[in-house]
C-alpha cells in the first residue's frame, strides 16, 4: 500500500474499519427488531446480521461455509456482542478513563490508511465520530483486561510446581543432524520429468554406498540451499520435516543414507550424521521460562473468570429461537 493510502468507497471503509454499525446490509430493512437485550441494553437484529456478515468475510475469505459452521459462527458472533456489553458496562462500573491523546493518536493512524478524498464533510465527520467511539472502546477494554491480569509474581515454590506438571514444556525434544541431496523437479513437471529424478536419485544412492562423498555429491547436484555446505541442514526436530521424510529419517542409523523421498520440491536423499536424545533441562535453567509460561497462565484464568463472572450474573433475553444460551460462548475465549 502507498504512503497516499488506499481509495476506498464508504461501505467498503467503514467494514475495513471494522465499523459494523455502519455496515448495514442492504436487506437490513427485514431484519428489524432486537435480536437481544443485555443488562438493559438492546443489540439489535441489524447489528447483530451485519456483525455476522462481517465475522463471514473475516474469518472465510473464499465467501463459501457450509450450514453446520454457519450455525457456530451465528452461535459465536451472538457470545462476542454480549460480551462486548458485560465488557462495556464492567469499564463503567470501574470507571476507567483513556487518555485522549492515545484515543485522538489512534484514530489518526486508522484514517491515515485510507485516501477520504471521495467523502463529503458529513460522511468525514460520521465517520469520524464513530471510529473514535470505537478506539475508546478498544482502549477501555485494553485497560480493564491489563488490570484484570496484573496478578501478583508467583513463588518459586509455586513455579517449581508447575514445573513439574508440565515438564514436557522443559524439555528439549530429540534432535537429528541430517544431510541433504535434494534433485529439484517442478511440481507441475510431467511424470517423466519426476521419474527421471527417481532415478537419478537410486543412482546417487548406489554411488554413495559405493563410497562416494556425501558432501561432494551435493555440491555437485543438490538443487537445495544447503548444497553450499555439502548438504548440511544442521540439526532439526520433529515436525520440521515433512512426513514422509521423518518417517525415511527415523530409520536411519548414523551414517547411512536414505532410499529416494519425494517432497513437494522433488527428489531427496538425506544422510544421518548426529542423534541427540532428549533432554529434560534442569529446573535452574529454564526457571524464568517457567515463571512467564505460569503467569501467563494464571493472568488468562483471571480474565476467564472475570468473563464467567459477568455472564453468570448477566439478565439477558435472546429473541431468536436458533440461538441458545447454552451455545452461544462456545469456542469463545474465556468460555468454559
Amino acid at each position: 500500500m502507498s504512503g497516499k493510502g488506499v481509495v476506498v468507497s464508504w461501505r467498503r471503509l467503514c467494514c475495513a474499519l471494522g465499523m459494523a454499525l455502519l455496515c448495514v446490509t442492504a436487506n437490513a430493512a427485514s431484519s428489524d427488531g432486537l435480536f437481544a437485550k443485555v443488562a438493559g441494553e438492546e443489540i439489535t437484529r441489524a447489528e447483530y446480521e451485519t456483525a455476522v456478515s462481517v465475522a463471514t468475510r473475516q474469518r472465510f475469505y473464499h465467501g463459501r461455509i457450509d450450514g453446520e459452521r454457519l450455525k457456530t459462527l451465528r452461535n459465536q458472533v451472538a457470545g462476542e456482542l454480549i460480551d462486548r456489553v458485560l465488557l462495556r458496562q464492567e469499564v463503567m462500573r470501574r470507571g476507567l478513563k483513556v487518555d485522549a491523546a492515545a484515543v485522538d493518536k489512534r484514530v489518526a493512524h486508522d484514517l491515515g490508511r485510507y485516501r477520504l478524498d471521495g467523502l463529503s464533510q458529513e460522511q468525514r465527520q460520521h465517520l469520524e465520530k464513530m471510529l473514535r467511539a470505537q478506539v475508546e472502546e478498544q482502549l477501555q477494554r485494553e485497560m480493564l483486561e491489563q488490570q484484570v491480569k496484573a496478578l501478583p509474581e508467583p513463588s518459586e515454590v509455586d513455579v517449581r510446581s508447575y514445573y513439574k506438571a508440565h515438564i514436557d514444556k522443559f524439555t528439549t525434544p530429540p534432535q537429528l543432524r541430517l544431510s541433504l541431496i535434494l534433485l529439484k523437479v517442478e511440481p507441475s513437471s510431467p511424470a517423466a520429468s519426476w521419474k527421471a529424478a527417481q532415478d537419478e536419485a537410486l543412482r546417487l544412492k548406489r554411488k554413495l554406498e559405493a563410497g562416494a562423498d556425501f558432501g561432494d555429491e551435493a555440491r555437485l547436484h543438490s538443487g537445495d540451499a544447503s548444497a553450499e555446505r555439502g548438504g548440511d541442514l544442521g540439526f532439526v526436530h520433529q515436525g520440521m520435516l515433512a512426513e514422509d521424510a521423518q518417517k525415511a529419517v527415523d530409520a536411519l542409523k548414523v551414517g547411512e543414507v536414505s532410499p529416494p523421498v519425494s517432497l513437494l520440491q522433488g527428489i531427496a536423499l538425506f544422510k544421518l550424521l548426529e542423534r541427540k536424545p532428549e533432554v529434560m533441562n534442569p529446573f535452574d535453567k529454564v526457571q524464568a521460562r517457567a515463571k512467564g509460561l505460569l503467569q501467563r497462565e494464571l493472568s488468562e484464568v483471571a480474565w476467564g473468570h472475570l468473563l464467567q463472572t459477568l455472564r453468570s450474573k448477566a439478565q439477558f433475553e435472546i429473541y431468536d429461537k436458533d440461538i441458545t444460551i447454552t451455545t452461544i460462548w462456545a469456542d469463545v475465549p474465556g468460555a468454559k
